[in-house]
């Protein structure tokens, strides 16, 4: 299945309140590989009777990313961290856990989770690292068999590199003593969040002409759905986050004398 015939899919069942119980389930299905996978995989797996017919699947559509414009400098990638989650990582009972001799140091975990995901920029900067297999071709998903040992062992180099503890210290404390030490937790978000910059799909003015075999076909017609393209610093606002909710903080700016 193509990734554009998956999304279609996705968008007409999360536009659709009665098909809302199976929208986790086709969440989960985005960030498995598609190849091989067809309509009837995706049916069986959300459990539906039926689903609705894709759009012609000659239609020209491209995927794109909003542009985001922090005080001028556009920003390429976005790495988010959901808290207090994030910070209450460790490595016990995970998959990363056999790769590290300091398996003792759960914060660790933590790391690995920042280097991990800057481990999927390319380094040609056209998007998420293509993963290598052994035989030189390319894995259809984003973490190869190699990926969570590479990724452990540049964890490893950096910290035998003996940086600065202050530069990781944070790390090392779980969000209760982070909260204890430094008396809240702040990080900046977007201000409609829990919402954040995502892909979207864009029709082409110019579309292939329809395949006269395929003139009677009922089609599902496209829908222009709800985008925002652009974002900037006007965007951003401070949070502090508690182990139950988040709320708005006001940042107190210091007045000229």
């Amino acid at each position: 299945m193509r990734w554009a015939d998956f999304l279609e899919i996705y968008r007409m069942i999360a536009g659709d309140p009665s098909l809302s119980t199976v929208k986790k389930t086709l969440v989960d299905l985005r960030h498995a590989s598609l190849e091989g996978v067809t309509r009837a995989d995706v049916q069986a797996a959300v459990n539906l009777p039926k689903l609705p017919r894709e759009v012609d699947t000659r239609l020209a559509i491209v995927t794109k990313s909003p542009v985001v414009t922090v005080n001028g400098r556009q920003m390429k990638y976005l790495i988010s961290f959901a808290l207090p989650r994030f910070c209450d990582q460790s490595l016990d009972r995970s998959r990363k856990e056999r790769f590290y001799r300091r398996a003792s140091d759960a914060w660790i975990a933590k790391l690995d989770t920042v280097i991990h995901e800057l481990y999927h920029i390319d380094p040609q900067q056209n998007g998420i690292r293509r993963i290598e297999r052994s035989d030189g071709t390319y894995a259809a998903h984003c973490h190869g068999p190699l990926f969570f040992e590479q990724v452990a062992e540049m964890v490893s180099e950096y910290l035998d590199s003996r940086p600065d503890p202050s530069a990781y210290d944070f790390l090392q404390h779980d969000f209760a003593a982070l909260n204890k030490r430094h008396d809240r937790v702040v990080a900046t978000s977007f201000r409609s969040f829990p919402s954040y910059p995502q892909r979207f799909i864009e029709r082409l003015p110019a579309q292939p002409p329809c395949d006269a075999s395929l003139a009677s076909v009922d089609v599902q017609p496209w829908r222009e759905g709800r985008r925002r393209e652009c974002y900037s610093e006007t965007d951003l606002h401070v949070r502090e986050f508690t182990l139950e909710t988040s709320r708005r903080f006001a940042v107190k700016r210091d007045r000229a004398a």
